[in-house]
């Protein structure tokens, strides 16, 4: 790594890890640099360390989890990437196709079959041949043979395979005591797991929602029918429609009298039906949720706790304790007891973000072409208007870019007020390459090129990937 890197600097760096990794994992923040003829190392933020074996590959991505590969045995890492030696099973990863995993348990095809795999017993079973998986849950996983009109459940506790039936051709598996099928322009049709009717279609319902352990079967006006875990919630009154928060699990079930009431993922109600309107915006669904009651704004935590209510035309989400509020005409941000952090902007701002990745938190406005910035007690920092071709730099790890002629204009006391390092990482399209090099705030050189540059620590340590895509850590001396 010393050798390799010497070259790249105009200023100077110092090499913290001094070899070059051929890849690595990245999850939650945390990375895992790994070699084909070295020992692996654990990167969470200014912490290196070594990892305790040697990784021949992983997986991760659209699992949801992360696995990686130590000769014949793949094992199950942490959300910080630990290892765990007691977690793994008797596979290779580049051996198998159709990998689902849900907790401790994994389902794969392997020379067409299809196997389930623990890792806490470390057990591998056949299920079935000439199959694909296509589902997992703590359950069961769902399972369609090649042949048409042949899909199959499997269940973990009872080993039995049970073949479900032919209208059954592309079923919902993400609830872990039913089966749900629900073909476009068709009616629901909800089977337990011994394949018994619970909800027919005969019946009449429409729409579903499934969340977490909360299945609720809705439609045509039709009386809400709720389960929880496999088994039916008794509901105090009638309700005829409902809509369910993706993030949160949260429901929201209507009334004859178009009152809304509040359902917990645990299936306990949070409230009576007392709202008169639920309001969701794809933006800040992820954040808070917006209830109406008479001419208040209610903004709730995805967990329920309120933060502010007010007369407002309208409400977004800013962060934990800064709310963006418009009435007629004007916005504002406000923090949770009402106290206007920024009572005016010099522009109507269609949106507002707070971000941590320049160092101190700070507070970004925007309307497509004008932009501002605040720290987050609402002290202006710095405005500008982008032209075209402006060039964009970002400091750390999401890419918040921001103007480089901005940056350029910054004074040194209004840069340590966004980054603190002065060092900021520009991309540009160099021999057809596109390019990242960190700069100070004229946009002079300070590296040579890479492919990436993650800021990994507010100290200044810096993960680095080359064009060939060997991965290094660096700081640089300025």
């Amino acid at each position: 790594m010393i050798g390799f890197l010497s070259s790249l600097s105009a200023q100077g760096e110092g090499v913290v890890v001094d070899t070059i990794y051929n890849k690595y994992l990245t999850w939650n923040g945390y990375y895992l640099l790994i070699g084909n003829e070295q020992e692996s190392i654990l990167v969470k933020g200014a912490t290196i360390s070594r990892f305790p074996v040697q990784v021949d590959g992983f997986k991760a991505g659209n699992l949801g989890v992360p696995l990686i590969q130590v000769d014949d045995r793949c094992y199950l890492l942490n959300d910080e990437l630990d290892f765990d030696p007691d977690k793994y099973v008797e596979i290779n990863l580049r051996n198998v196709s159709d990998l689902c995993v849900h907790g401790n348990k994994a389902s794969y095809v392997k020379g067409n079959s299809v196997f389930v795999v623990d890792f806490d017993t470390h057990e591998t079973s056949f299920v079935l041949e000439n199959a694909g998986v296509f589902k997992i849950n703590e359950q069961y996983i769902w399972i369609q043979g090649r042949a048409p009109e042949e899909d199959y459940i499997y269940h973990f506790e009872t080993k039995k395979l049970s073949k479900l039936p032919p209208s059954f051709m592309f079923p919902k598996a993400e609830h872990p005591y039913f089966i749900v099928n629900a073909p476009l322009d068709e009616n629901v049709h909800v089977l337990d797991l011994n394949l018994n009717d619970v909800i027919s279609p005969s019946e009449g319902y429409t729409d579903y929602y499934i969340r977490g352990e909360l299945l609720l079967v809705y439609g045509r006006q039709k009386p809400v029918k709720v389960f929880c875990k496999d088994k039916p919630l008794i509901l105090a009154e009638e309700y005829v429609d409902v809509v369910c928060n993706y993030y949160s699990n949260m429901c929201f079930l209507t009334n004859s009298d178009a009152k809304i009431a509040v359902l917990s993922p645990e299936g306990e109600f949070v409230t009576p039906a007392v709202f008169d309107e639920s309001i969701y915006n794809s933006f800040q669904g992820k954040d808070i949720i917006l209830i109406k009651k008479g001419d208040l704004f209610q903004v709730y935590t995805p967990d329920f706790e309120q933060i502010i209510e007010g007369d407002y035309d309208k409400v977004s989400y800013v962060s934990e304790d800064r709310i963006m509020v418009e009435k007629n005409g004007r916005v504002k941000v406000v923090d949770t007891s009402k106290v206007e952090i920024i009572p005016s902007f010099p522009f109507i701002p269609s949106y507002i973000s707070a971000f941590r990745e320049y160092g101190p938190e700070l507070l970004f406005a925007y309307n497509g072409t004008s932009r501002m910035l605040y720290d987050y007690n609402g002290a202006g920092i710095a405005g500008w208007t982008n032209e075209k071709e402006d060039e964009f730099v970002n400091s750390g790890k999401f890419f918040n870019a921001l103007n480089l002629r901005m940056v350029n204009a910054l004074s040194n006391e209004q840069e340590a007020r966004i980054n603190p390092l002065g060092m900021w990482i520009l991309k540009r399209k160099i021999g057809g390459r596109n390019v990242e090099f960190l700069c100070n705030k004229s946009g002079e050189r300070l590296s040579g090129d890479f492919k990436k540059i993650i800021l990994l620590d507010a100290s200044g340590l810096y993960l680095v990937q080359t064009q060939s895509r060997k991965v290094g850590i660096i700081t640089l001396e300025r």
